[in-house]
């Protein structure tokens, strides 16, 4: 069975394409994950789709998996720490305003360390503390600084999930 499309239809299927993809391109980011920071929540090779408007209407929580930049690369970390929150890294634990984070632990956390947030500061972590890079290195970082939130695992497929809102 052949099923041919009027010239009209075709421009009609192009446009809509185009403008799907123009949508896409303006609310939200594909990336990469390179490396083994976010793991088992992301594996080296994942595709994530950040998306760019959530952070327009309200504000980052503790938990969410943002997208960040890091001398000009990309980077996929945790929320631990909120405004204000006071954060500790002690005997190779982590601590929110006294309160152990999840049993995070790491034992290349060798120095007791402290940081106050400011009103506008969050505190970035990979999950696997081990092989991160995170605001334990390089301090908290301001709101401005956050790109996006993770939405969607979209490949490989037999990983294929939405992020917790």
């Amino acid at each position: 069975m052949l099923i041919t499309y009027s010239r009209g239809r075709n421009i009609h299927v192009m446009f809509t394409g185009l403008l799907q993809d123009v949508i896409m391109t303006i609310t939200s980011v594909r990336v990469l994950v390179s490396g083994w920071s976010m793991y088992p929540e992301l594996f080296s090779g994942d595709r994530v789709l950040f998306e760019r408007l959530s952070y327009r209407k309200l504000l980052p929580k503790r938990g969410d998996v943002v997208l960040t930049r890091g001398d000009n690369v990309p980077l996929i970390k945790r929320i631990v720490g909120l405004p204000e929150d006071t954060i500790r890294s002690y005997g190779g634990l982590l601590s929110v305003n006294d309160t152990d984070m999840y049993g995070l632990a790491s034992k290349h956390m060798e120095y007791d360390q402290e940081w106050i947030l400011g009103k506008d500061e969050y505190f970035l972590v990979g999950d696997y503390l081990e092989r991160s890079l995170d605001s334990r290195s390089f301090g908290p970082i301001h709101y401005g600084d956050i790109r996006a939130k993770a939405w969607l695992v979209f490949w490989p497929l037999n990983r294929w999930r939405k992020f917790d809102s």
